[in-house]
């Protein structure tokens, strides 16, 4: 997807946000898991982060984000020892995946 493209996708999930309700909670956990990469892919890598944490709270197990959080922390935030933790959680879960980092 191109940034101009990612940049909108982020655009509309943004405002989809406030208007969700208690009971959205499952939107609300899908629109977090989708924010996340989208925010990362187009450089806004504080707000990615926020996000991946967001999602964290209420999947802690999960690789991917686990995975996408270490890289930015360690590529695009240069805090490769605030990323490592994530990256080896993420590699106990899923030892066999070549594509954790």
């Amino acid at each position: 997807m191109g940034n101009k493209q990612t940049q909108a996708v982020v655009t509309r999930l943004a405002a989809l946000e406030p208007k969700l309700g208690p009971d959205d909670v499952g939107v609300l956990q899908m629109l977090e898991q989708m924010m996340g990469p989208a925010l990362h892919d187009v450089g806004r890598s504080e707000e990615a982060l926020a996000y991946y944490k967001r999602v964290l709270a209420f999947a802690p197990d999960n690789t991917s984000v686990l995975n996408n959080m270490a890289y930015l922390l360690a590529e695009d935030l240069d805090r490769p020892e605030e990323g490592l933790p994530y990256a080896q959680q993420a590699s106990e879960l899923q030892p066999s995946n070549a594509q954790i980092l």
